[in-house]
């Protein structure tokens, strides 16, 4: 069975960690009179927002990631991302999207690249990753230098696992917008490096920027129709990269809008939900993984029993990450290396 975005709960499997784990779900807000339990209902369905965990196949080897320290969210739509620009010095032409090069021929950081791999997640469904993330690119290899090429290859197998790890990334009850805003911002420097990360969503700036201005309107104005009104013009004013998860904000707050005038009766229940609301835009999954491979589980078996004992012969932690980092080397490689330590950062947080 393929775990995909907006599936309920996996069929159980031989993996209690695995089962544990529920998968995101929107449910819509209950059309009921009732303020309270519009918020039970939607606070329950959000609570496991970020708990999921999707494991891919990967044949596909990587260059060892630059030491995560610690690796979207809704994406863009085709209508809503920017149209590629004319041909120019520096620029290439991939698959519909402008990617920038410097003067050497390496590849810039730019939302462009980040829109070309969410538009090849879309492109193929439900189709896990592990089955296409391979080769996807390489009807593009002739477009690029060598060097741009195994560039572009490597962001796009770690913007895969940023992905993967902010499916798994954990929470204590629903997200609230600051701690999602702070988690996903570490997550995307620890997967991406600064400099990608920083490249690849420049435009989220303003993004960010638009789901606080949500969060204070929906707290200050009781005129749901004031409130629409602001927030759509708001919306015209982002880049167009990102208006689509602007939008779906929007429209997730419908009936959270018709709620305004009664909030009162549960302010701080009213506040919880639109900062989940808020949050949701920033977190949505837009890749298909498939079950955990059997040889990785296998595996990883082996690393859990070997790494509990290795923690308790070890109480310096330096010693247990360096003989932690040792064991997976052993045991692991490619982007496994990055979903292993994931894994582990998981349980720390």
């Amino acid at each position: 069975m393929d775990l995909h975005p907006g599936s309920l709960y996996s069929t159980p499997t031989d993996e209690p960690w695995l089962d544990a784990l529920p998968a995101i779900n929107q449910v819509p807000f209950s059309r009921e009179p009732s303020m309270r339990k519009t918020i039970t209902l939607l606070g329950a369905a959000l609570a496991g927002l970020l708990l999921v965990y999707w494991l891919a196949n990967d044949e596909t080897t990587l260059q060892e990631a630059e030491s995560p320290a610690m690796i979207e969210v809704p994406v863009d739509t085709p209508q809503t991302a920017s149209q590629p620009k004319p041909a120019e010095a520096n620029t290439v032409n991939v698959r519909g999207f402008p990617l920038s090069l410097d003067n050497n021929g390496a590849l810039i950081p730019t939302p462009a690249i980040r829109q070309l791999f969410d538009q090849i997640a879309r492109e193929h469904g439900e189709t896990p990753v592990s089955q296409w993330k391979g080769n996807v690119l390489s009807q593009s290899k002739d477009a690029l230098s060598p060097a741009a090429f195994e560039q572009l290859e490597s962001m796009l197998n770690h913007y895969v696992e940023y992905n993967l790890a902010l499916q798994l990334l954990p929470m204590e009850g629903p997200p609230g917008l600051s701690e999602a805003l702070e988690r996903v911002e570490r997550l995307r420097k620890d997967y991406l490096g600064l400099t990608n990360a920083e490249g690849m969503f420049s435009d989220w700036v303003q993004l960010e920027q638009f789901s606080k201005d949500y969060l204070d309107l929906m707290l200050s104005e009781k005129n749901p129709i004031e409130v629409q009104h602001q927030l759509e013009e708001k919306i015209q004013t982002l880049p167009s990269t990102v208006q689509s998860r602007a939008q779906n904000v929007l429209d997730q707050s419908q009936e959270l809008l018709s709620t305004l005038a009664v909030a009162v009766a549960d302010p701080d229940g009213f506040k919880a939900l639109a900062e989940q609301t808020a949050a949701s835009a920033l977190i949505q999954p837009n890749f298909t993984f498939a079950e955990p491979d059997p040889d990785f589980m296998r595996r990883f078996k082996e690393y859990q029993a070997t790494r509990e004992k290795l923690t308790q012969e070890n109480p310096s932690p330096e010693k247990q990450a360096e003989a932690l980092q040792h064991l997976r080397k052993e045991l692991f490689s490619g982007t496994e290396l990055l979903r292993v330590e994931t894994l582990d950062r998981s349980k720390s947080l």
